[in-house]
């Protein structure tokens, strides 16, 4: 697990001076906040005798004006709980796409439910399948079943959940509509 130490960073003439807040013993300079900030990295890494990798440094600039250095914090965090947003939507929406389909929902409802195109809703079941099918593979090869009935196995589930994208559904009832009669277009 990655714990997480907050490093105050100051420029003083051409060179950045940082210190660790949490544990005052690490310190370093560097020319530019990059290279500051990578020492302090390892200075702390060092002094805590711990894997580089098992800390992380949350830059805090210290500036001659407390408002912008307030201001260039705050945008900070707001970048931290907007990639945390992101990633809970990267795992909400295929989720409640995959379901809304598995209920007879259509792509284009889900796509208005979703806030989304019907294509991107189209992309999110199909990856959806694509990794079920996959997970379904390699269980049935870890269970020791033969390659080709798991490819075979795979392929249904694929084929299934494709076929329950591609169909359309009435609202009322949830039962299956006519599919769409092919245009044959004239040369």
């Amino acid at each position: 697990m990655t714990k997480i130490y907050t490093g105050n960073f100051r420029q003083e003439g051409d060179v950045w001076i940082a210190e660790v807040a949490e544990v005052p013993q690490a310190h370093t300079f560097g020319k530019t906040l990059s290279r500051a900030r990578d020492y302090l990295h390892d200075a702390l890494a060092l002094y805590l005798d711990v894997p580089s990798d098992s800390i992380e440094i949350d830059v805090n600039v210290v500036t001659s004006d407390a408002a912008v250095s307030k201001a260039v914090n705050q945008a900070r965090q707001a970048r931290r709980v907007e990639e945390e947003a992101r990633k809970n939507v990267q795992v909400a929406v295929p989720t409640a796409a995959k379901r809304l389909v598995g209920l007879g929902y259509s792509l284009r409802d889900i796509a208005v439910m979703l806030d989304l195109s019907h294509q991107r809703v189209q992309q999110l079941v199909s990856e959806a399948s694509q990794t079920g099918a996959a997970a379904a593979l390699k269980a049935a090869r870890s269970s020791g079943v033969s390659t080709q009935a798991a490819k075979t196995a795979r392929g249904k589930a694929t084929e299934a959940l494709r076929d329950a994208g591609s169909e359309r559904t009435t609202r009322k009832g949830g039962k299956k509509a006519a599919p769409r009669k092919k245009v044959k277009e004239s040369a």
